[in-house]
């Protein structure tokens, strides 16, 4: 199996320091990962860790998913939350007060990868490496770029919802 990254292989960061509504943030982000297809919100989840400290909680949370197209071909996202300094802060909004949270840090960090099995085709020798040449690595090209523009729409989703320059 190999491994083509469509973002670095540290994952793209976006940072944000401020008062969001973090639970609204969470499930809109869930909702886009299920709509394009990259697992169910029950399914996502891999880790979820709340440390209270002193100057509020710290969060840590991991997404890990994939979308198979082929034997040949699959989609992997995976999505790491870093939360610090979390306290809840009361906001009036339209003469209702919402909830939100204020926090000192929240990153999340997008890393995106395409792996490319060629599985039973490794067993006719060097056929696999002709099919490979001549058909399959067109469509590596088309998958990464397919998979590249969803990430990257991905990245912008979240800018938007923070109020982030695009």
């Amino acid at each position: 199996m190999e491994i083509y990254y469509v973002t670095p292989e540290t994952g793209i960061r976006i940072k944000y320091k401020g008062v969001i509504d973090l639970d609204r943030l969470y499930h809109s982000l869930k909702d886009w990962m299920e709509e394009q297809g990259y697992g169910k919100e029950a399914t996502l989840e891999k880790k979820y860790a709340e440390r209270i400290k002193p100057d509020g909680k710290q969060l840590e949370i991991t997404w890990e998913t994939e979308k198979k197209f082929s034997d040949y071909f699959t989609y992997k996202l995976r999505v790491d939350f870093l939360i610090l300094g979390m306290n809840d802060v009361e906001v009036a909004e339209g003469g209702f007060k919402k909830k939100l949270q204020k926090m000192r840090l929240l990153e999340i960090k997008i890393t995106a990868y395409i792996s490319y099995s060629s599985g039973k085709w490794e067993s006719l020798g060097p056929f696999s490496k002709i099919y490979f040449n001549l058909i399959s690595r067109q469509r590596l090209k088309q998958h990464y770029q397919d998979f590249y523009d969803k990430v990257y729409a991905f990245q912008e989703e979240i800018k938007k919802f923070l109020g982030l320059r695009i």
